[in-house]
């Protein structure tokens, strides 16, 4: 239980630190595809609920990856600065221990890791389906509508010409033709019109203008003249899951150990590595600030003389990270999930092993 007056301001100033760190991190992110969806907006007519829904629905997994190399970096900051202070060594001549001063540090890890499962076993394939409904649906109603001056633009079934395209996207000398109805082949002529984005639909609204509608059954035509006219151009929208044929990562866990369908070999190892890492990644924050709390309270850690255990804990991280994240490659031959999990134990033996004959290296220095 964290009551203590130094346990709450450990975990003030690391928690401080790493929604620093977090932000930073998320903001990089999707600052790096910002120009990416100002183009989708100003030139396809994407409405901006639509890509802001995206941007939240990819949040989950930057999470589940962010958080963990965040906490240990807060952990690293937090503990350094509490060392440059001699915070430490006077929580250390009060009495506390190695482990109380690292206690609160670890209950931070504790809460994270908590919440990692939360996000791998519902939130991350809860947002991985949604974020393949949208996409699909954006596809259909949006990137496949762009139009080319001078271009016959083909969209399965409507062909759609114009002469010119101004700079608010107003098109100009516009030829469509539609036989997305059997019983109804459409030919419009329009002088003006625009792209309109509207809830879940692309529309096309048209002026001075006229409709020709032919039926090949009949053979019959006739002709409509029209001041301002809207066609709509998006396809049915995927509202049925089952429409959808979702990857592993799509699904939840009880699904991925329940498949609903026949699953080939292959389809086996990619499921059993999905479950594996949805019980492996969220370790990462508690694993990682054992790490960084086993190099920064050592004996040996003083005020001018840590930058050796921070370089000691930033490496062993790092291939903490790399091997577990890597090893998928390895163990994609196993069928039985058990092995994979031995072998992940193996390593952690394997780390902090190494991790001791580190320390006492480090102590003859």
């Amino acid at each position: 239980m964290i009551t203590k007056i130094y346990q709450r301001y450990i975990i003030h100033n690391l928690m401080l630190s790493f929604l620093a760190i977090i932000f930073v991190f998320i903001a990089l992110i999707w600052f790096s595809k910002i120009v990416v969806f100002i183009q989708y907006i100003t030139e396809n007519g994407i409405a901006l609920v639509d890509l802001w829904k995206m941007f939240l629905l990819i949040l989950p997994k930057l999470l589940l990856f962010g958080a963990p190399i965040s906490l240990f970096i807060a952990t690293l900051m937090t503990y350094q600065k509490f060392n440059r202070n001699n915070e430490i060594t006077i929580l250390k001549n009060s009495g506390l221990s190695r482990s109380k001063i690292a206690l609160p540090a670890l209950f931070i890890g504790l809460l994270f890791t908590i919440f990692s499962f939360y996000l791998s076993f519902y939130l991350i394939p809860f947002a991985n389906k949604e974020l393949k409904i949208s996409r699909l649906n954006l596809q259909n109603n949006y990137f496949k509508f762009k139009v080319n001056p001078k271009t016959f633009e083909q969209f399965k079934k409507i062909t759609i010409y114009t002469k010119f395209q101004d700079k608010r996207n107003r098109l100009y000398g516009i030829l469509i033709h539609d036989q997305r109805s059997a019983n109804n082949i459409l030919t419009i002529t329009a002088e003006t019109g625009k792209i309109i984005a509207e809830k879940s639909m692309i529309l096309l609204e048209m002026n001075n203008g006229s409709i020709q509608r032919f039926n090949p059954t009949t053979q019959k035509s006739d002709i409509l003249y029209f001041q301002e006219y809207i066609l709509n151009l998006t396809e049915n929208n995927i509202d049925n899951n089952n429409q959808i044929k979702w990857k592993p990562q799509e699904q939840y866990l009880l699904e991925l150990f329940s498949p609903t369908h026949i699953i080939s070999d292959s389809e086996k190892s990619e499921y059993n590595i999905e479950i594996y890492q949805r019980f492996l990644y969220p370790l990462f924050p508690l694993f990682l600030v054992m790490i960084a709390l086993f190099f920064i309270l050592q004996e040996n850690f003083t005020r001018h003389g840590g930058l050796k255990n921070i370089a000691g804990a930033t490496l062993f991280a790092m291939l903490f990270l790399i091997v577990n994240i890597t090893i998928t490659d390895i163990v994609i031959s196993f069928d039985k999930i058990i092995n994979i999990l031995l072998i992940n134990i193996g390593m952690v033996v394997l780390y902090i092993f190494c991790s001791y004959l580190y320390r006492k290296f480090l102590s003859h220095l």
